[in-house]
């Protein structure tokens, strides 16, 4: 009976398949705080426009700006 050949084989490749796995998230995952702090050096340095909520999901209306504004005095 060779029936338990099979899972010498497989328990091996399931285990490095999740220890790779789990590698290929960490790399992930460092390669993307890599990328987000570059991008934060980058916006300092080229001091873009900070986004507002407003602009993402109502890019079509103007937003009020300060000059723009009308302040309501008592």
């Amino acid at each position: 009976m060779d029936g338990g050949g099979g899972v010498v084989v497989i328990v091996p490749l399931l285990m490095v398949s999740w220890v790779l796995a789990v590698d290929l998230i960490a790399i992930n995952i460092g390669f993307g705080l890599a990328g987000l702090f570059l991008f934060s050096i980058v916006g300092e340095v080229v001091e873009a426009p900070a986004l507002s909520p407003h602009d993402l999901f109502s890019p079509l209306e103007p937003k009020p700006s300060a000059r723009t504004e009308k302040r309501i005095e008592p």
